[in-house]
This record gives C-alpha cells, sequence and structure tokens, in this order.
C-alpha cells in the first residue's frame, strides 16, 4: 500500500495565499503574526504599573538619599531603577502572552 501525504500549507488570513516559505509572514500582501501580542487593556495596566514604579522609586530616593554628597550614586541608581520600571512591565506582559498570536497587515512599502 502506498501511503501519500498530503503537505497542508497554512493560508493567510487576509489573502487567502499560502503560506509556503514562512508561517509567520505573507510574501503577498505583506502581513505579519506578531507573536506575544499585548493588547489595549494590558498596555493601559502596564501603563499603571510603570507609573507606580517609578513614583515608588522617587519616594525612595528622596527618603534615602537626602543625606548621601556624591551625586553619581544617585543618578546611577536612579536611572537603572527607571530602566528596571520601564523593562520589567513590558517583559511580565511579553511572557504572559507568549501563546497569544494575532495577525496584522502592514502596507506593503513599493
Amino acid at each position: 500500500m502506498h501511503n501519500e501525504r498530503k503537505i497542508e500549507f497554512e493560508a493567510c488570513p487576509f489573502c487567502n495565499s499560502p503560506l509556503s516559505k514562512s508561517p509567520t509572514n505573507c510574501f503577498h500582501c505583506g502581513a505579519e503574526m506578531m507573536k506575544g501580542y499585548i493588547n489595549t487593556r494590558q498596555r493601559k495596566q502596564m501603563l499603571a504599573i510603570r507609573i507606580l514604579l517609578i513614583s515608588a522609586c522617587l519616594v525612595i530616593f528622596f527618603f534615602l538619599f537626602q543625606s548621601v554628597r556624591d551625586g553619581g550614586v544617585i543618578i546611577v541608581s536612579g536611572l537603572l531603577c527607571l530602566l528596571a520600571s520601564w523593562i520589567g512591565p513590558l517583559l511580565f506582559f511579553k511572557i504572559k502572552n507568549k501563546k497569544n498570536n494575532i495577525w496584522k497587515k502592514k502596507p506593503i512599502p513599493w
């Protein structure tokens, strides 16, 4: 008996053309699958978390570093805290939405 294997290609959700080369990009219409998509509600939550973290950092620096005379320590630790408060929520929501994929159609540049 001869078993035939059918190779099924995924189809683009916008133009219905087969996605043979890359299952995440459509060559015909320019659509692209975005992995780890963060929706609008989660973006608002991320902004609120960032504001809370930055506010907490400002309060901590105000009370802890009043007696410190070295400005370099304050600036470096403040920049590190600001960077962590910006990147931390983004990484949290990206990891949380790791399996949340969405197709977006991007304009073709030509």
